[in-house]
């Protein structure tokens, strides 16, 4: 079996995403049986039952199989999902932004994936920005702009249309070239780049704000431990559905705190109770009227210690049933 990896970027795939394959099985169960070979798997819901069929389906039949965004070691025991290494040419090739990964899964061939030229990089910035990067006001703050980007393009599209808005005012592009440099020099390694960038790019836009996280991003915010939504009128969703599709269950794993202020049209913080929140322990909601539901269950949310948020707001709130509203109201704390 030839294993090959991708650093450096994130590409789309079936993905298995930092957890062992006999965690992710199940997931690619469902990805492999039903979306990709059309097997009629109604009523089957035993693991081996299912691996015998994909592996049936599959006998004789050259196989690749693609994991996303590996973030740790994974036991590649391929039987388990159907597919066994001896028996067939299998390939697997899988993404990474950890070089260490590549080391302790033993990689046949690795393959670096290059960050864009600074002339690229220049030339995404201007697509993004618009005319106004060519005022000859502009231009030589823009070029500084984009260097601190790194030539990373999901920094450059985040960064170019924040300073899209600026027009053609030098004072508004110097002043979000120096926000830009307050954070140090971007690390490779990881999504520490991005992270870095966040508050940066959530405190440049104006008011009209209506979603937070752009499609996917809350995919790539896995050591987030605190997230502040404040004085942002138009939002109407946290984690909006619409952007994060197919969201996995642990996407925020390391959160401990979330705290949303004068937030009067958020509904929701996300559509149901699918997500787990392991390390969320304090939450704080002040002047969010119309947020009536909290996304927990007796089972998602075993270490949240304190919501705190006042009265009139505690009194609107619709339950699922009397179990959760009862654990949830031992934690509730009146804000002052």
């Amino acid at each position: 079996m030839l294993r090959e990896a991708l650093t450096g970027i994130n590409s789309a795939a079936a993905t298995a995403a930092g957890n062992d394959l006999y965690n992710v099985a199940k997931g690619l169960y469902n990805e492999i049986s039903i979306d990709r070979l059309k097997l009629n798997m109604e009523g089957i819901t035993d693991r081996n039952e299912i691996a015998e069929q994909i592996c049936r389906e599959l006998k004789g039949k050259k196989c690749l199989l693609l994991l996303d965004d590996v973030r740790k070691d994974l036991d590649l025991d391929l039987s388990l999902i159907g597919m066994d290494d001896n028996e067939r040419d299998i390939k697997v090739v899988l993404t990474t932004r950890h070089r260490h990964v590549c080391y302790d899964m033993e990689i046949d061939e690795p393959i670096k994936v290059q960050g864009l030229s600074e002339d690229d990089a220049w030339e995404m910035f201007k697509v993004k920005v618009g005319k106004n990067v060519n005022h000859k006001d502009i231009e030589p703050i823009a070029k500084l702009v984009a260097k601190e980007c790194a030539c990373l393009p999901l920094l450059i599209d985040k960064v170019a249309k924040i300073f899209r808005r600026k027009g053609k005012s030098p004072q508004l592009w110097d002043d979000g070239l120096s926000s830009l440099q307050r954070w140090p020099h971007i690390e490779f390694q990881g999504i520490d780049e991005l992270i870095k960038y966040l508050e940066f790019c959530y405190e440049d836009i104006d008011d009209e704000l209506k979603k937070i996280f752009s499609s996917g991003m809350i995919q790539q915010l896995s050591e987030l431990q605190q997230l502040t939504v404040e004085e942002c009128p138009e939002i109407e969703e946290i984690i909006t559905e619409s952007e994060n599709n197919g969201l996995v269950p642990d996407a925020l794993p390391r959160l401990k705190m979330l705290v949303l202020s004068n937030l009067p049209k958020v509904k929701s913080i996300w559509i149901d109770d699918s997500l787990n929140w392991p390390s969320l322990k304090r939450i704080t909601i002040f002047k969010c009227e119309m947020l009536t539901r909290l996304p927990f269950n007796n089972e998602n949310a075993i270490n949240l210690k304190c919501i705190e948020a006042d009265q009139i707001w505690w009194s609107a709130l619709v339950w699922q049933d009397d179990t959760i509203e009862n654990r949830l109201q031992s934690i509730w704390f009146q804000s002052a």
